[in-house]
């Protein structure tokens, strides 16, 4: 659920500025840091003078610790003294309030179970070992990986039997994509040979069949790998239509634009595992 939250900046900002998710991008500013912070830095509000300054962002301080595309992400933030009201966090673009999001996910035009889970991971009531540890003698840690607590977030994301791991120097790219009453989306994450979560994304494609998001889906995936100079992919969705477009040969690919602008990524300078 974390890697859903992102957080709008106020004007009493209690957001640190190095640990929390306030830009908008797929991780933190640790993680994409080019030189990273000391331990005293970690923890400092995103309102601190090494931060921010009358003027507005501290534009020095953050060329020095970031490549060009973050900085550009940063300085399109405004900027603590910028903006009224509080801090507040937003979850798939919607302000998070309680009975809000409660009424969202059951207003959702998805099948009973699928609102029954999500209701159940946002409330964090997911029978993990970390919940049944908070009222009996068990462990909290996963039985997959002794020295992780289990987590929503750890099960669905993070554990390492959560999906096959990929050969040395490839990584995974697990796909999907759905459409009810026509209004499809699609997202993916990927992972290292170790099992371990890299990166994700998700995207509304508009108007198609569950055919047509399931190869957004992949399209979107080799996108996202390329543009993060990932170049060794191994593809994995569970549609094994979407897949037979593309790899049989004798198909007309001129036919379908989704599966044409698939294979040029296929012939382009990724090399993919299916």
């Amino acid at each position: 659920m974390l890697s859903n939250l992102n957080w709008q900046i106020g004007n009493r900002s209690k957001i640190a500025f190095w640990k929390d998710n306030w830009t908008g991008l797929s991780s933190n500013l640790i993680t994409l840091s080019i030189a990273p912070p000391s331990a005293e830095e970690t923890d400092l509000k995103i309102n601190h003078s090494s931060f921010v300054s009358e003027e507005g962002w501290n534009v020095q301080y953050i060329e020095h610790h970031f490549n060009l595309s973050v900085v550009n992400r940063i300085m399109a933030v405004p900027h603590p003294e910028d903006v009224e009201g509080e801090d507040y966090l937003m979850w798939n673009n919607w302000k998070l309030a309680p009975s809000s999001c409660r009424d969202r996910i059951w207003s959702w035009k998805v099948k009973e179970r699928v609102k029954f889970l999500m209701w159940k991971l946002f409330h964090e009531r997911m029978p993990t070992k970390e919940n049944i540890a908070k009222w009996s003698d068990s462990l909290n840690s996963c039985p997959s990986c002794p020295d992780k607590v289990e987590t929503c977030l750890h099960v669905f994301r993070d554990c390492q039997k959560a999906v096959k791991a990929p050969a040395q120097g490839f990584l995974k790219l697990n796909v999907d994509g759905a459409s009810l009453d026509s209004r499809a989306a699609c997202g993916g994450l990927l992972r290292d040979c170790k099992g371990s979560w890299i990166s994700g994304f998700s995207a509304f494609v508009g108007f198609c069949s569950p055919l047509q998001a399931e190869l957004w889906a992949i399209l979107k995936g080799l996108i996202f790998a390329s543009n993060n100079g990932w170049k060794n992919i191994m593809l994995e969705s569970d549609s094994l239509q979407a897949i037979s477009l593309f790899t049989n040969v004798g198909n007309d690919t001129r036919k379908i634009p989704l599966v044409a602008k698939i294979q040029v990524f296929l012939n382009k300078d990724l090399t993919v595992l299916l």
